[in-house]
């Protein structure tokens, strides 16, 4: 079973995507926050992360992603934004086992890109 880390610092966000994703029979942990993933991954060691871009607090969605790739380089990423921009588009091309969504995502969307996420070679 693929462990699936999911942060959001939108509560309805996290918790829905917590859902589905348990519902398709992924392992799945919750973060509100970029410093409680970073707690959370050092235990949990997620295969891959779904994260939004844009947090409150001191971490964004791609310092996350950056800390926990340094631990594991083979953890994918899903980046999950409302703000597309071009540093994310650069970003994202570093490396096959990253993907982005633009907010709102469609429930069918995000377990589609887990799905490629979960399956894909590093």
């Amino acid at each position: 079973m693929k462990r699936v880390l999911v942060v959001d610092d939108e509560p309805i966000c996290l918790e829905a995507s917590c859902a589905l994703l348990s519902l398709h029979r992924y392992e799945v942990r919750a973060a509100e926050s970029g410093e409680r993933a970073l707690d959370i991954a050092s235990d949990f060691s997620p295969d891959i992360l779904v994260v939004d871009r844009m947090l409150g607090g001191s971490l964004d969605g791609i310092e996350v992603a950056e800390t926990l790739l340094k631990d594991n380089s083979q953890l994918a990423v899903l980046v999950v934004t409302g703000y597309a921009s071009e540093d994310l588009a650069c970003w994202v091309e570093k490396g096959c086992r990253v993907m982005c969504l633009t907010k709102p995502v469609a429930p069918d969307l995000l377990i589609e890109a887990v799905r490629t996420l979960a399956t894909s070679e590093n």
